[in-house]
């Protein structure tokens, strides 16, 4: 029980710890200063198509592996 116990605390922790790390807001600056300059976003859609490959040649590659291991 103790065991349990000890594994669900480091569970909450690591799960809050996470929470704040990946927080995001707006921590001061200048209320005035209507044109920030920050850089755009970058686009994620330029290369999506090669990201498709890559996973598909990975899936296959890994059910292959499976396969041929259970002959």
């Amino acid at each position: 029980m103790k065991k349990y116990i000890a594994k669900s605390f480091l569970v909450v922790i690591a799960f809050l710890m996470s929470t704040v790390a990946f927080a995001q807001g707006d921590f001061g600056g200048d209320p005035a200063d209507t044109n920030p300059t920050d850089e755009p976003a970058a686009p994620i859609s330029d290369y999506i198509w090669v990201l498709a490959i890559i996973g598909l040649v990975y899936v296959f590659y890994k059910m292959k592996n499976r396969f041929q291991v259970a002959k």
